[in-house]
């Protein structure tokens, strides 16, 4: 679908290591130290806060919080790992700039929005290619080429066997014969 985009050599998302905040991640008593820990929604509101002050590395939290559930979602509704990996990074960006510049309403709903913007970002990319698809009917197209090229062909023969039983019958001696 997107095979003509031109890639840069170097990933600009970071390689994916434990999603946060699950189970496995924490300690016995049930508390890290780190984020994780805390509530998902007092997380979020956090990083919402900081990217709008223009701390960059909440945004890298940001993305390393939230990739793997939205490259999974992405994959497995796209079909296409190549298009999925497009779209995540697309995702990342208008999120972030859309956290710079005026913020979310529920900043505490961030992986929500993040998931919709993800998902209305890949039904906005197979619309347009649904736009540009190009169907043929080989069997329509074959139908009409005949029906052209017959028709034409017909009219031109008609043409001719009219002009040929002409010159015969001018060749006719005797008139009786010409007017049978």
């Amino acid at each position: 679908m997107r095979n003509n985009v031109y890639r840069l050599p170097v990933r600009l998302l970071p390689e994916y290591g434990p999603m946060k905040g699950r189970a496995s991640d924490r300690t016995e008593s049930g508390a890290s130290g780190d984020l994780s820990s805390k509530d998902e929604g007092a997380v979020a509101r956090a990083l919402a806060e900081r990217i709008a002050d223009g701390d960059r590395s909440a945004e890298q939290e940001l993305v390393v919080r939230y990739s793997r559930p939205l490259l999974y979602m992405l994959r497995r509704r796209a079909g296409d790992a190549d298009l999925a990996e497009d779209l995540h990074q697309d995702v990342f960006r208008v999120v972030i700039e859309r956290l710079r510049d005026r913020g979310i309403n529920e900043p505490e709903k961030l992986a929500g929005f993040i998931q919709s913007t993800g998902r209305n970002l890949l039904i906005g990319e197979i619309r347009r290619s649904q736009r540009r698809r190009t169907y043929t009917d080989s069997d329509a197209i074959d139908a009409s080429a005949d029906t052209v090229s017959s028709t034409q062909f017909s009219e031109t023969n008609d043409a001719q066997e009219a002009t040929a039983v002409r010159e015969l019958l001018d060749e006719l001696r005797p008139e009786r014969d010409r007017a049978i």
